[in-house]
């Protein structure tokens, strides 16, 4: 088993174990979480069969993990969804060179935690760590625009189901504006605004402003009011 393990000196660190079968961006991941104060590299590997083996075996049971989709073999959200299957409470962040909505929507499926790409800044993937939740998506404002260029000519956003107001809204969430900014812009109140939000939550039966922007995205709907 290929892997550098450390004790975390502090209960309360996070433990994080980074999996990337290139050798350099996984030292550089795993020296990068020890210099923080509040996160630990409890190991990093390189294949998503050593990592399984790892967490089935340690008493340093990770809170997160740092998975690249691109290995040889099993790829990054296979491997993500088994380790989600064995610790639920585990928290996945994913990094790929190649942040396409179909890999984003593969993420989702299994219950990923935080998307980054891996050209992002490092003070992205921290925030991925430190942020990403169980039940939520977690993703660089970067990636939102990009989802929220995408389109469909098979879609209909007159069967959308959604309000003209609501896709309005929609589309500057996928513009990576917040809340606050799309009252502004659209002249609403913010609790205006936040009613929209949920709204569409609901009807797109999403969890987070994130995830219905995805659903929006491979429905279609983002680009019917660009």
């Amino acid at each position: 088993m290929n892997a550098e393990l450390t004790t975390s000196p502090m209960a309360e660190l996070v433990r994080v174990l980074v999996v990337d079968d290139h050798r350099a961006i996984a030292e550089l991941l795993s020296a990068m979480l020890r210099g923080q104060p509040d996160l630990d590299c409890v190991a990093h590997m390189f294949s998503a069969d050593s990592a399984e083996e790892f967490c089935s075996t340690t008493d340093q049971v990770p809170d997160v993990a740092i998975i690249d989709v691109d290995m040889p073999g099993r790829d990054g959200i296979d491997l993500a969804e088994s380790l989600i299957d064995m610790l639920p409470a585990l928290r996945v962040v994913i990094m790929t060179s190649f942040a396409t909505p179909e890999i984003f929507a593969r993420a989702t499926a299994v219950g990923v935690a935080a998307f980054v790409p891996k050209e992002s800044a490092l003070e992205d993937m921290l925030d991925a760590v430190r942020f990403s939740r169980r039940g939520s998506m977690w993703a660089p404002t970067a990636l939102l625009q990009t989802l929220g260029q995408v389109q469909s000519a098979s879609s209909d956003s007159s069967d959308s189901g959604l309000t003209k107001r609501e896709l309005e809204v929609l589309t500057l969430l996928a513009q990576g504006l917040s809340v606050q900014q799309i009252s502004r812009r659209l002249s609403l109140s913010v609790h205006t605004t936040r009613g929209y939000v949920k709204t569409l939550l609901v009807k797109l039966e999403a969890h987070s402003q994130l995830e219905a922007v995805l659903v929006a995205a491979r429905r279609g709907l983002i680009a019917a009011v660009s």
